[in-house]
């Protein structure tokens, strides 16, 4: 058992509230309002999950960055430094025990390498292109807007990913529908005539817009027809 007096930060302290006993603490000798130290260990655990970024959350190319480049542009510890700085447990006496405690595949991953945790703390969402993008979108918007000498460029980098060196898009970007495979496309109705009108005729609505009226939109410009669909029911009904 551990008591709350050997527990520093605030939002553990929180977890003896609730489930809290009387009882001997281990790590300072004196009774007091305790909980099982395995039940502190496994809250501390599942908030790393929930925080930390693992190897399969970053991209291909955040992999090089760190791996191949030696990067230095995202986080990247191992548990005990995790538990120690990054969650700045390392003063608490219960440490030695909460690090032994670990699951196993915090110290080991699948393939048989230690296991890193990198820094989610808003990098991730930030990548090599991000400024570029920036500068692209504000030359755009308010200097180059029609003959922008540096944008074929630009774009061509950004897409080169996606293609071969015969500027074929590859396989792995390439997702090919069976037969029957189900696709979702949501319609706004405004009024209760509307929706009978789709609901009564629902082939009617998926089909690509008429040149002749298709508007300029997102993704396409004036007069070209286009088609968005989504895979599942709930990405089409949060585009409206």
């Amino acid at each position: 058992m551990i008591c709350v007096d050997c527990v520093k930060p605030a939002v553990l302290k929180g977890l003896f509230g609730s489930s809290g006993t009387e009882a001997d603490c281990r790590y300072c000798g004196r009774h007091g309002h305790t909980i099982a130290a395995q039940q502190l260990f496994d809250y501390v655990y599942e908030r790393v999950v929930e925080n930390l970024a693992g190897k399969d959350d970053l991209s291909n190319y955040e992999l090089g960055l760190l791996y191949e480049c030696g990067s230095d542009d995202i986080a990247v510890e191992g548990i005990d430094i995790v538990l120690s700085e990054w969650f700045n447990l390392g003063d608490e006496p219960y440490f030695d025990d909460l690090c032994d405690g670990v699951p196993a595949e915090f110290r080991i991953d699948d393939q048989g390498s230690e296991t890193h945790f990198y820094g989610d703390d808003g990098t991730l969402e930030l990548n090599f292109y991000e400024e570029k993008w920036d500068k692209f979108v504000d030359d755009v918007h308010y200097k180059h807007r029609y003959f922008n000498t540096g944008a074929d460029k630009f774009l061509d980098s950004v897409f080169s990913l996606l293609v071969t060196e015969d500027s074929l898009l590859k396989p792995e970007v390439v997702r090919t529908f069976a037969q029957g495979e189900l696709l979702y496309r949501a319609r706004l109705a405004q009024t209760q005539k509307q929706a009978e009108e789709i609901i009564g005729d629902p082939a009617n609505q998926f089909g690509p817009t008429p040149k002749y009226l298709a508007s300029s939109q997102r993704m396409t410009p004036n007069g070209i027809s286009a088609l968005y669909c989504a895979l599942e029911r709930k990405t089409c009904l949060s585009e409206i």
